[in-house]
């Protein structure tokens, strides 16, 4: 799933025979659109693959290959192929990929192949200068006239644009994010925390698209919205705070866990407590359960 120019040549292969096998009953039926089976909502014929890449889709599918995150990032979220959205509903994607000549001229004189690219001509209608007709002479469609041979350049502005909207805001880079605000946070956290080690709340999945790619988990577990993090309120208390877990014959039936919370500045907060026995009775358990309690306390 690496992209890229160091993206391993065999990948690259793998792609052009996925692209190739497909059933007749595909939803996408250009060859060219058909980027990626695991990003794209489009299946690879199976009786016509090589044995290797058949094994690959069956691994993928044993156990559950998704994209997701708490939240997205842009440069994921843009780098996302726009056609078969793997994250829109076949039926959402059919409604706004009906033929048409703005959907044509998308595809085959823009060449827009991801959201990222979408998005760049949506935004131009609303560009200094643009005019929201056929016959506007802004620079950009000028531009657009000469380069794209695009006959309408304003027609296809909108056509982008109502193809992003079909995208879940976790997914559409137009929409706020958490990254907004979250590195911003971090920054003035680690100016401010003098010998302190700040703990670090960002959840946003940062970087290429590959780094978005989650498995042993549910579609639904990974297509909830946004976790969007308060923010940060400057000029607060910092506190310097330790946690652990420990666990008593840990694997074992007769196991018996515990977790420990140690604030610097703060006796009330410190805690000590036990793994409520309906919860596993194991270290990693306890130790999750000693990092909630340590969040949960912070703002008391």
């Amino acid at each position: 799933m690496k992209t890229g120019e160091d993206r391993p040549l065999w990948a690259s292969v793998a792609d052009a025979l996925y692209a190739k096998t497909v059933p007749k009953d595909t939803p996408l039926k250009e060859r060219e659109l058909r980027v990626n089976p695991f990003a794209q909502n489009w299946t690879p014929k199976m009786t016509a693959l090589p044995e290797d890449l058949k094994a690959m889709v069956k691994v993928a599918k044993k156990y559950q290959l998704t994209f997701g995150g708490p939240a997205i990032g842009r440069e994921v979220s843009r780098a996302m192929p726009m056609w078969a959205h793997v994250k829109v509903s076949e039926g959402e994607m059919k409604k706004v990929t009906k033929k048409s000549a703005a959907l044509t001229c998308l595809r085959k004189n823009h060449r827009v192949s991801t959201v990222g690219e979408c998005e760049s001509l949506a935004k131009t209608r609303y560009a200094r200068g643009h005019l929201r007709r056929a016959t506007c002479t802004c620079t950009e469609c000028e531009r657009q006239v000469t380069e794209s041979r695009c006959a309408n350049p304003d027609r296809c502005y909108q056509k982008a644009a109502r193809l992003l909207d079909v995208l879940p805001e976790k997914w559409d880079p137009r929409k706020r994010q958490p990254e907004d605000q979250e590195d911003e946070d971090w920054n003035w956290l680690k100016e401010n925390s003098e010998d302190r080690t700040p703990f670090d709340v960002r959840t946003t999945v940062k970087g290429p698209m590959q780094n978005a790619i989650r498995m042993f988990v549910s579609e639904s577990g990974c297509d909830g919205p946004a976790n969007i993090t308060e923010k940060l309120i400057r000029g607060g208390r910092l506190l310097t705070v330790a946690t652990d877990g420990a666990c008593l014959s840990n694997g074992a039936a007769s196991a018996k866990a515990g977790a420990g919370v140690y604030v610097e500045e703060n006796e009330e907060l410190r805690r000590a407590v036990r793994v409520p026995a309906t919860l596993p009775q194991t270290n990693q358990m306890a130790e999750t359960i000693a990092m909630i309690l340590a969040v949960m306390d912070a703002d008391k």
